[in-house]
């Protein structure tokens, strides 16, 4: 037999074992109720994620721990104690919606009920075969209920939930997601967990790896705590070095750590989004003449761009007119885009600042056209609506991410002159590279809407608390969504 199978079990850290005292949180008392045999080996990162979920600092949860660290027998104790023991002392009735693409989370409970035949005599319906009925288990004296779902829209739709705890989350589609998050109450508890290893085999952008990335922002004012182990420290995976030698370091770090290992050559948007924007039709405008349109200008030393965008109700856009002009300085072109401005027509461009001398830029182009042009500085901070701060440049790319993930959002006709490079750029566009995105660049300043919370009373942007310079008596209309 080969030495790796004969190694021991890896010895735990005495000092992360979690040492009992007189003031445990009720939840960490609950779930030596449910699982007696692990009193004395509860490990101190576990008893953190416990805690945390009780005692509400935070509301939304994202669990991203390796295999083996004890994440959804944690999180399945929670559940079952805002159900049963929060429930009761509260006196309000808790509905947990546990949705997964597996069995683990459901089998847990399973086991928990199978420890406490006392929890089992108190469910309205006796059980049979599982403790947890595919209808749900409801207890008799606080009317509580569990509900198990499977990872797909039809099982979640419908449902009225305090608590929604999703297991293996990279494997449960966006659809089902965005559905389930639409089935929560807030006005009893409002508790949202993800439960999932940062790692997928299919290609594309995955909704949890994207949380586990950016759990502050990821989702529009609502920040998520992140909760990261490896799952060395339990001691349970004893080839750990097996494992390393055997996976690639983004599966390794996914698996074992808990972790999202960037790959820097990675597309940022993602070859399948955009080739759901791309149609073979023509640049039409779809509101004829008189539809709104919006410019975008990215200038360089010698490389300029232009994207023309209409927009289409609150948040659609379609691409109308694609330029590009190379090795010319601004003064060889200002003529040629004012007038190009004149005609087109759009309500508003916006060009940016990163050269440091754009004011001059759009003064050249200013002498040709009276449309009004606006200076975008990619680098200042912005504060969104829920109070942080990015950069314009990581709103901007946010925006354009969105609607490239939702695929009917943005309109690249085929059809249109330079609408190739656009592509290429956009499945190459990558936030680590400098160079090679003029024009992805281009189409977010012409789709760019400032968030929300930098709008004043009137709907005009603010020079004291947005990177948007607006000429005298000139004003951003409030329309569509905003922010990320």
């Amino acid at each position: 037999m080969s030495d790796i199978w004969k190694r021991k079990k890896k010895e735990i850290d005495p000092n992360l074992i979690y040492q009992p005292s007189g003031n445990d949180s009720p939840i960490i008392k609950y779930f030596w109720k449910l699982r007696p045999d692990l009193k004395g080996k509860l490990l101190v990162p576990q008893a953190d994620l416990l805690k945390d979920l009780r005692d509400f600092h935070y509301l939304h949860h994202a669990v991203s721990c390796g295999r083996g660290f004890g994440k959804t027998m944690l999180v399945s104790a929670a559940g079952l104690y805002y159900a049963d023991e929060w429930s009761t002392q509260e006196g309000k009735q808790v509905n947990v919606l546990c949705i997964s693409s597996q069995k683990a989370l459901f089998d847990n409970m399973n086991i928990f009920f199978r420890n406490n035949p006392d929890l089992g005599k108190r469910l309205t319906v006796p059980p049979v075969h599982n403790w947890i009925p595919q209808d749900g288990a409801e207890f008799k004296d606080n009317h509580s209920r569990i509900i198990p779902a499977m990872a797909t829209v039809h099982s979640v739709e419908g449902n009225r939930a305090d608590v929604l705890i999703f297991d293996e989350t990279q494997h449960i589609p966006e659809d089902v997601i965005t559905k389930a998050l639409g089935c929560l109450k807030d006005d009893v508890l409002g508790i949202v967990v993800f439960i999932g290893t940062p790692y997928t085999e299919k290609k594309g952008l995955n909704w949890f790896i994207e949380l586990i990335k950016d759990p502050k922002h990821f989702l529009k004012t609502i920040p998520f705590h992140l909760t990261q182990h490896s799952s060395d420290v339990t001691g349970g995976w004893n080839a750990v070095d097996t494992w390393k030698a055997a996976w690639s370091k983004e599966r390794f770090n996914a698996e074992c750590m808990g972790k999202v290992t960037e790959n820097k050559d990675k597309s940022y948007f993602g070859s399948g989004n955009v080739s759901k924007c791309v149609y073979d039709i023509e640049p039409d405008p779809e509101g004829g003449m008189n539809s709104t349109r919006e410019a975008g200008i990215d200038c360089g030393y010698h490389n300029t761009t232009y994207i023309l965008t209409e927009r289409i109700g609150a948040t659609k856009r379609k691409v109308l007119d694609i330029r590009w002009w190379k090795d010319k300085s601004i003064e060889d072109i200002a003529a040629e885009i004012g007038n190009l401005l004149n005609m087109q027509g759009p309500m508003i461009t916006k060009i940016d600042s990163k050269t440091g001398s754009i004011a001059d830029y759009r003064a050249l182009i200013k002498r040709y056209t009276y449309k009004s042009i606006m200076k975008v500085d990619a680098s200042q901070q912005v504060k969104m609506e829920d109070g942080h701060f990015i950069t314009t440049k990581e709103c901007m790319r946010g925006q354009l991410l969105r609607k490239l993930r939702e695929g009917t959002n943005l309109i690249i006709p085929q059809r249109l002159v330079n609408s190739k490079p656009l592509i290429d750029q956009l499945l190459k566009y990558n936030i680590h590279h400098k160079e090679g995105d003029d024009l992805v660049d281009a189409l977010m300043l012409s789709c760019y809407e400032p968030p929300k919370g930098s709008l004043g009373g009137n709907g005009r942007v603010s020079i004291m608390n947005h990177p948007i310079h607006m000429e005298k008596g000139q004003g951003w209309k409030i329309t569509g969504r905003y922010g990320l």
